[in-house]
């Protein structure tokens, strides 16, 4: 085991974890669509859907560092290259999810900015390029 990696994982657990109370405690309720502008994708209402999915992706995001790194530091014998592109599908997925979960109230958004669906797409890839 790699006790460097399993240190930088447990840091970057703390910083999602961090991140997200801070998110859902202070920074998240205070955001409203009447304070946005619009964009050429949508009203206020979409903007503030694109600055809360910006603040979820980065807890995934570190969540994600976090599994990379404790795999690293117990699976010694794994093979990066597919240990990597897994990850990386199970990122791209997790990404997704977090999209229509954050559009579930508005799923028409997604025809909008259909970002989601290539994310899709990244995952599928990654995937196949491991095997």
């Amino acid at each position: 085991m790699y006790v460097e990696l399993a240190i930088a994982a447990v840091s970057c657990a703390a910083l999602a974890l961090g991140h997200a109370a801070v998110g859902l405690t202070w920074v998240m309720p205070n955001l409203t669509s009447g304070s946005r502008p619009s964009t050429p994708f949508g009203p206020p209402s979409m903007t503030l859907g694109m600055v809360r999915f910006t603040w979820h992706i980065v807890t995934v995001a570190l969540l994600a560092f976090s599994c990379l790194f404790m795999t690293l530091a117990w699976a010694a014998d794994a093979n990066p290259r597919t240990l990597l592109l897994h990850w990386l599908a199970a990122f791209w997925l997790a990404a997704t999810i977090t999209a229509f979960w954050n559009a579930r109230r508005r799923p028409r958004s997604l025809l909008r900015l259909p970002v989601p669906f290539l994310f899709i797409v990244i995952a599928v890839m990654c995937w196949l390029a491991s095997t």
